[in-house]
């Protein structure tokens, strides 16, 4: 598999729209967000033409909120969009390297206040880890972000900002933590992580997904069974 084909098969999350404003940003900046993301979206289902304008979209936050950990996050998950558009393997890397970078400054820049902060009705340092640790489960194995991913996603559950989480939200986080299990060949603990995202939120995008893997894991070990 190419980087092109390996990086960014998908992050996120399209979290509810307008459910609950941003405690500590305006509604104009919140709205800026929520436009930026949905154009973040976009260029994450494979529109290449949307890439540049998300990232400016995503740089003009940072203009007025430099240190705020999401825009942060989304901003660096722009530069992983890059790399997965570029056509040469050595841009691809730079580019990736430099998501990295940035994601590892918006996890440094989180503080307690951002466990209580929501913004459209998720606390920010849910979304901010949960931006991070999709992307550090996209990049290759080679840049060694499996354990970032693992150390992230039990830091978010043991954040009480969990609590708040929306039940979408909460679905998602879970199906990161299959992933993680996939990656590590622990059957358990995925088929434990698939059913949880059915069972918090059956009707999502994420627990159609989980119950397709679910079938390909039924499938795989009917076919082992038949070998024996």
């Amino acid at each position: 598999m190419s980087f092109k084909q390996f990086i960014f098969s998908g992050i996120l999350l399209l979290l509810p729209i307008g459910m609950v404003w941003a405690n500590d940003l305006t509604n104009d900046l919140t709205k800026e967000f929520i436009d930026a993301q949905e154009i973040f979206e976009q260029a994450l289902a494979g529109d290449e033409s949307k890439t540049e304008l998300a990232q400016q979209k995503m740089q003009a936050l940072l203009k007025t909120e430099p240190n705020h950990p999401l825009f942060n996050a989304y901003y660096g998950s722009t530069f992983a969009l890059m790399a997965r558009d570029a056509w040469m393997p050595w841009t691809s890397i730079s580019y990736a390297e430099k998501a990295l970078a940035i994601l590892d400054k918006a996890l440094a820049m989180l503080q307690p206040n951002h466990s209580k902060e929501l913004l459209r009705g998720t606390p920010v340092s849910v979304e901010t880890r949960l931006v991070t640790i999709s992307t550090f489960l996209k990049v290759p194995n080679f840049m060694h972000r499996l354990d970032h991913a693992k150390l992230e996603l039990s830091t978010l559950f043991d954040d009480d900002a969990y609590a708040l989480t929306p039940p979408a939200t909460q679905s998602r986080i879970y199906f990161q933590a299959a992933q993680i299990a996939q990656r590590e060949d622990n059957i358990k603990s995925e088929l434990d992580n698939l059913q949880k995202v059915i069972s918090i939120d059956a009707g999502n995008r994420f627990a159609t997904m989980a119950r397709k893997r679910l079938q390909e894991i039924k499938l795989d070990q009917e076919s082992e069974d038949e070998e024996e």
